[in-house]
This record gives C-alpha cells, sequence and structure tokens, in this order.
C-alpha cells in the first residue's frame, strides 16, 4: 500500500514540477517529459516477481507459464495504475484528456509486460526504457489525436517528439542515477 500512496504522490509532485517549469527547461520550444521517471524508477523499484537464475528465452514455453502466473498479472497491473495516474495528472491540465489517459495507460501496460525479465543491472536499461516510454507515449497520444481536428502537421510532430525524446532520455537518465542509491538501498523496495 505504501508503494502505491508514494507512487501517487511522486507523480503529483512531478506533474506540478513539470508545469511550474517547463518554461525555464525548454530547449527549442522542447520540453522532457518528466511523468516518464517516476514511471522507470518505480518500475524498476520494484523486485521481479520471476523466478531468478531462469532467462526469459530459454525455452518457448517459458512465456506462457509466466504469462499465467499471478506475478505476470502483478507486474501488468503495476504498470496500468502507474500509466493510469500519470496519464491522469497529465490530462487534469490539457484539451484532450481521453489521448493523455489513452497513451499512458498503454505505455504503462507495455512497462508492465517488459519490466519483469530485463535485466535491471544493464546501465543501458534505463536511458532505453525513458526513450521509448517517452516516445510510445507521444505516438500513442498522436494517434488518437490524428483523427481530431486539432492533428498537427506529422513531418514536425515526429521531430519534436524525438528531440523530446532524447531529452527526456539525458534528463532522465542524469536524475535516475541520482537515485540509484536509495533504490538500491531498499527504501522504495521493500514498501508495500
Amino acid at each position: 500500500m505504501t508503494y502505491y500512496i508514494l507512487v501517487i504522490i511522486s507523480i503529483v509532485i512531478t506533474m506540478i514540477v513539470q508545469i511550474s517549469i517547463a518554461q525555464f527547461i525548454q530547449i527549442a520550444s522542447v520540453v522532457p517529459n518528466l511523468l516518464v521517471i517516476p514511471l522507470i524508477f518505480f518500475s524498476l523499484a520494484r523486485p521481479s516477481r520471476y523466478k531468478s537464475g531462469e532467462r526469459y528465452c530459454d525455452q518457448p514455453t517459458t512465456f506462457i507459464l509466466r504469462a499465467t502466473s499471478s506475478a505476470y498479472f502483478e507486474n501488468v497491473f503495476r504498470g496500468i495504475f502507474l500509466g493510469f495516474f500519470a496519464g491522469l495528472s497529465q490530462g487534469i491540465n490539457s484539451r484532450l484528456f481521453w489521448a493523455d489517459v489513452f497513451s499512458w495507460v498503454l505505455v504503462g501496460f507495455l512497462l508492465g509486460l517488459v519490466i519483469g525479465p530485463i535485466n535491471r543491472e544493464n546501465p543501458v536499461v534505463q536511458p532505453l526504457l525513458l526513450f521509448l516510454c517517452t516516445f510510445l507515449q507521444g505516438m500513442f497520444f498522436f494517434i488518437p489525436l490524428y483523427i481530431s481536428p486539432f492533428t498537427p502537421s506529422p513531418s514536425s510532430f515526429f521531430l519534436r517528439l524525438l528531440f523530446c525524446s532524447l531529452y527526456t532520455t539525458l534528463l532522465g537518465t542524469f536524475i535516475l542515477r541520482l537515485t540509484e542509491e536509495k533504490r538500491k538501498e531498499g527504501v522504495i523496495l521493500d514498501g508495500d
């Protein structure tokens, strides 16, 4: 329960920070998506529910066996929960509330799918997850936006999304490295 309360508080604080300092941290009118940082942090903070010692690709049936376990669904639920509250907090400040919630829930769902089998100690994992989550959230946001009257030009949107993903990755990697010691000490890890 403590974990979920910390998630909600962290997402709300991150959204407040993003709204208040967005104009000061933008580069060429591109603002980083700071909400991805708590999603990655809290996803990586929880211990993997998959059995240690087994690799994800050892056998083709491994995924099927693990997919039926309650731990697998717990990871997916956690990702959807993180994504829903990120979308809810960002949607409150947006004119397209439904597109924000939709895009963040899909990103949370995908994050919940992959968070179990990844190697958390690999230094490439955090930047890769930051980039992919930012890029996918923008793409999932663009899909319903494309059918609405607020549609921006696709080429400029993709270029801005690429810059936003790179900027978020650089800034997020720096912030996650600063908080790495707290995560390893188990400050967040053991709280339920």
